[in-house]
């Protein structure tokens, strides 16, 4: 196993930040385990929401414990749920917190959209969308998630 420290502002710091979910240098310090790429997917695992300042030699060791006993939750990068509600006409954001609830729902049809904020082609179409969403009946859903800043199980980017 290995141990590595990283800042959140040059070069390739700049993408394990990304990669882990960590916005800037004031989301640090943090802890995490990221194991290597199996089948495509690395996986991270979060030392709890403690302050880091507080742990111990003990703490880690139980930290590493758990992840060696499969103890330990896998975490997933998620942008936050969005506070506005979306009118049933329109295309709703979709964040991994939500993924479960807005496009695995088996009492609806949902038309699922990926979308990078860098992609001019995807914001072109964004108002296409918007009046297709307003077209369709109740029981479809248009969404759109993002995939650089959402993670879901099972799905890779």
């Amino acid at each position: 196993m290995n141990f590595v420290t990283s800042g959140v502002s040059f070069g390739i710091q700049i993408r394990l930040a990304d990669f882990i979910g960590i916005n800037s240098d004031s989301d640090l310090p943090q802890l995490y385990i990221v194991t290597p790429e199996l089948e495509g997917v690395a996986k991270k695992y979060k030392y709890s929401d403690e302050p880091v300042e507080e742990l111990t030699n003990e703490k880690v060791r139980n930290f590493l414990n758990d992840f060696r006993s499969e103890r330990l939750e896998r975490i997933f990068k998620s942008r936050p749920i969005p506070d506005v509600v979306t009118p049933p006409n329109k295309v709703r954001e979709v964040v991994g917190q939500t993924w479960e609830r807005d496009v695995m729902d088996p009492s609806r049809d949902v038309f699922v959209t990926y979308v990078s904020p860098f992609c001019r082609e995807c914001r072109e179409l964004k108002p296409v969308l918007d009046e297709l969403a307003g077209l369709t009946p109740e029981d479809l859903l248009i969404v759109e998630f993002d995939g650089d800043s959402n993670e879901v199980e099972g799905l890779s980017r």
